[in-house]
């Protein structure tokens, strides 16, 4: 096995339930009440019908770029080849910053939702942090289940999209079960209002306050771009678009349908009174806790799918800025047994861990900081497509994205759009005079800036020549 060469090791399918995992995660069992809240049943799951139409359309463009560059590092090697090494190196540490904040995410929520299922374990209070109190409990179910999935991941991507499929399967029997449940078990009375006025008696601003966030909640279908440098056989170009919006698709047919079920289970005063309001409202809705206990299941598994997911996919991107030399060398280590970015995720899931420190009131801050970082990735993909057809137009492409310049021009305004609501959203939302996601953000690219400084003699040991050789190495 070659230093700098990953196994092959993963299948086509493969790619769906990491990309399905990644993004329907758990957010969804905390958020779902406040959706609903924000916007009314149908506003919100008009906000997750709009996302999906324009993330699919945002997809397209990945699709484009993914086949022309299949490596792994996915959109560090699309910025490298539309516009050099600095916006390459930018993009690759703000997507750095959405898998660890995300494995941090998984780490917290899974000691959420055990808790809730035995109260017992709950034990001692050791801190509080941002007015959330930390136990012990916690901390053990966090970091226990960041060593599992560090060692899951440490054997290889095989193993990992193996465990992913199997986890998938059981997350979609169980959310069948919970959402069929609240859509004819329910009533529709309780989804009323099927909106939510502002002030001035208008629905839109509840719409765009959950429309604002659908970058964090679609964010992670390219994860699957980060594994492409890892499948056994692509397929044909159509038959992997297929996956990609595939994938999407369901994603959004199951955020809807969790909003609808949960909407239609119980009256709303009732609903957003709730801690977990989706279990909540299946432990109450029927006279039956199978239900409710489905609802957390569910959970866990897609905490497990999405955690499993980030963590592959954050390695991957470090692996790629090591060994492109954007990154000490030591990131592009590949384990001589297994073929896996060893140190890569080490990396990702320590950094995980001193996240996962953080309590319950972390996790809404690290969801808008998500979205704003997946955002920003979709502008540049969207801009590096169009850059790379006037730039390069002799390139093969196995894939073109339709309605060419039309479709990149309509991902790069979707893109915007979602950068400036998620801004707002912020800004209006926050009970600080200036949010402490704006703070996070800012120190984050404070240690970008300062690690770029730091590896500049790494960075130019080698030509631009060399470089692209090294991101190009599948």
């Amino acid at each position: 096995m070659s230093d700098n060469v990953l196994a092959k090791g993963i299948k086509l399918h493969q790619l769906f339930t990491i990309g399905f995992g990644t993004i329907v995660g758990v957010g969804w069992l905390m958020m779902a009440g406040g959706w609903i809240e924000k916007a009314g049943t149908l506003g919100a799951s008009l906000a997750f019908l709009f996302g999906a139409l324009a993330i699919i359309i945002i997809g397209l463009c990945y699709g484009e770029m993914g086949l022309l560059f299949p490596q792994s590092g996915g959109e560090v090697v699309y910025a490298y080849e539309g516009f050099g090494t600095p916006l390459s190196y930018a993009i690759g540490w703000f997507l750095v910053l959405i898998f660890v904040a995300a494995c941090s995410f998984e780490a917290v929520s899974t000691a959420w939702i055990l808790t809730v299922i035995f109260p017992a374990i709950k034990g001692p209070v050791l801190y509080e942090f941002l007015g959330a109190r930390v136990t012990v409990s916690s901390l053990l179910i966090g970091l226990g289940g960041m060593a599992f999935l560090i060692g899951l991941n440490w054997r290889g991507g095989s193993t990992s999209a193996r465990f992913q499929d199997f986890a998938i399967i059981l997350f979609t029997v169980a959310a069948a079960v919970f959402i069929l449940a609240g859509i004819f078990g329910g009533r529709l009375e309780n989804a009323y209002p099927l909106f939510v006025k502002s002030a001035g008696g208008h629905v839109w601003p509840g719409v765009l306050a959950v429309l604002a966030t659908v970058p964090a909640w679609y964010g992670g279908f390219n994860a699957m771009l980060q594994g492409l440098g890892e499948v056994k056989d692509t397929g044909t170009p159509k038959t992997f678009t297929y996956v990609l919006v595939l994938t999407l698709v369901a994603a959004g047919l199951f955020y809807i349908g969790v909003i609808i079920s949960v909407g239609m289970a119980v009256p709303r005063a009732q609903l957003l009174s709730a801690d977990l309001p989706v279990a909540a409202a299946f432990f109450s809705a029927f006279g039956s806790p199978i239900l409710g206990y489905s609802v957390l299941f569910a959970g866990l598994l897609g905490i497990i799918t999405t955690w499993n997911a980030m963590l592959f996919a954050g390695a991957r991107v470090l692996f790629g800025l090591g060994r492109a030399r954007m990154l000490p060398g030591i990131f592009a280590t590949v384990h001589p047994r297994y073929g896996s970015p060893s140190f890569a995720i080490l990396f990702v899931g320590i950094c995980g861990s001193i996240g996962a420190l953080a309590g319950r009131n972390a996790l809404e801050p690290i969801l808008n900081l998500i979205g704003i970082c997946f955002s920003f990735a979709y502008l540049v993909v969207a801009l590096s497509l169009l850059r790379l057809r006037q730039k390069r137009p002799d390139l093969d492409r196995p894939y073109r994205v339709p309605g060419y310049p039309v479709i990149p021009w309509l991902a790069v305004a979707f893109s915007v759009t979602f950068l400036v609501l998620a801004v707002v959203n912020i800004w209006n939302s926050s009970p600080l005079p200036f949010p402490l996601e704006f703070i996070v953000f800012a120190i984050w690219v404070s240690l970008g800036v300062l690690s770029w400084r730091a590896a500049s003699g790494v960075r130019n040991g080698i030509s631009e020549d060399e470089r692209r050789h090294l991101i190009h190495a599948r």
